[in-house]
């Protein structure tokens, strides 16, 4: 499981687009859900990533895993902790 802040300029200045810093994560395996007002939504559904926004004050968060875990609750392929 991973938690972090998906800013895309920040991740541009180090000579990477951010399209494809996400195409690697989902590479590895990964589920990719974007925080939002309700909790996490798959990224690809609710999609709040605007390739033209350049500002640097510009993210959000994003949540990534990959397998079960034992007293999890499973959601598709991935899982939100139940306590």
């Amino acid at each position: 499981q991973m938690v972090f802040e998906f800013a895309p300029a920040w991740i541009s200045a180090g000579g990477v687009k951010p399209e494809r810093f996400l195409e690697e994560i989902s590479s590895m395996g990964f589920k990719i859900f974007a925080a939002n007002q309700d909790g996490f939504a798959d990224f690809y559904v609710y999609n709040p990533f605007d390739p033209r926004n350049t500002d640097p004050e510009y993210f959000f968060n994003i949540y990534c895993c990959d397998r079960f875990v034992p007293g999890v609750y499973r959601a598709g392929s991935c899982c939100f902790d139940t306590n």
